[in-house]
């Protein structure tokens, strides 16, 4: 999903738009409906849902994993930056 995908979402969305979206199974929308982790509203028998709540949704369950795996890499790199560069001022 890129940011020009979001940008072509309508404000409310119906059930299968979600599910292709978030590339989610039925019974898991029915799921998140059930125990309120995704609001809804339902209109002639059809469920729809926010943009705005399935932005939170993700917001919400993102862990930040990789952005703190290449901050922890780049730390890393760094200290082994300096461990060459006091090898090299010993060596002389």
């Amino acid at each position: 999903m890129t940011k020009n995908d979001l940008d072509d979402w309508p404000d409310w969305i119906d059930g299968q738009d979600v599910m292709v979206k978030l590339k989610i199974a039925q019974s898991t929308l029915q799921r998140w409906r059930i125990t309120g982790v995704l609001p809804y509203s339902r209109l002639n028998g059809k469920c729809f849902y926010r943009k705005s709540d399935i932005l939170n949704l993700l917001k919400e369950n993102y862990n930040g994993e990789k952005e703190e795996v290449k901050e922890a890499e780049k730390e890393d790199q760094k200290v082994d930056n300096v461990d060459k560069n006091l090898k090299r001022g010993n060596d002389k």
